[in-house]
């Protein structure tokens, strides 16, 4: 679990954190179940597979376009 990374929306952070609102328990109990490691046991795998999968995806579209780059730098500045 520790090596997980978590992508959270910043709203979420700002109900849990702000004044009385019908979201700030919900959203601060979501924080602190990933700062405890109970968040795996109360939301499920298929929240973390999704989050991998978009991980996974991110890393390979990232990857994908430093090639491109690196191809128009050589084809613009070397050949």
């Amino acid at each position: 679990m520790e090596d997980d990374i978590y992508f959270e929306d910043p709203s979420i952070f700002m109900y849990a954190r702000g004044s009385k609102h019908p979201y700030k328990s919900a959203c601060a109990e979501l924080i602190l179940s990933i700062g405890n490691g109970s968040f795996e046991h109360k939301y499920g795998q298929p929240v973390l597979d999704r989050v991998r999968f978009f991980r996974k995806y991110f890393i390979d579209t990232v990857l994908l376009v430093k090639k491109i780059l690196q191809s128009l730098f050589y084809e613009i500045f070397i050949h």
